[in-house]
């Protein structure tokens, strides 16, 4: 019998090694600093530093706080990886990647929040569909604080 987590695992590598097929020369791919990266057994995203850094600051970020982003990012799950790079690419926010109908510019909408920590939402959500459900049919004085 095979475990979930080792379903996942599998899943996870099997994406990641797509990714790699697919990825040639985009930035997301990280040219200098691609690696495989793992988080407790789970695949996470791989970027250029030097390209997300610059986004960031170009987005307003201040030092030190692009420092603690790029950490964030580097153990994200790797599910996102498409989102982030088509963001790198040319600042399009995929509205292809949804949990249960949840995407990022639902996010960015409903949160007031930039590409940034709407990703991290959607990373809260990719392994709770109902919650991703709970939040879509939420009403707006539940939710609407304005994040970063």
């Amino acid at each position: 019998m095979v475990r979930k987590s080792g379903i996942s695992l599998f899943l996870a590598i099997y994406i990641l090694t797509f990714m790699f097929a697919a990825c040639g020369s985009s930035l997301a791919c990280g040219e200098k600093n691609a690696q495989k990266n793992t988080k407790e057994g789970k695949a996470v995203l791989i970027f250029d530093k030097e390209v997300v850094k610059k986004m960031l600051i170009e987005d307003g970020y201040k030092e030190k706080d692009v420092e603690i982003e790029i950490i964030s990012l580097s153990k994200t799950d790797a599910r996102l990886q498409t989102v982030l790079d088509t963001y790198l690419f040319d600042r399009t926010i995929s509205s292809d990647f949804n949990v249960e109908g949840l995407t990022m510019k639902i996010v960015m909408e409903k949160f007031g929040c930039n590409f940034w920590s709407a990703l991290d939402f959607m990373e809260t959500y990719l392994d709770d569909p109902k919650g991703a459900k709970l939040l879509i049919d939420a009403p707006p004085f539940l939710y609407r604080t304005r994040h970063r």
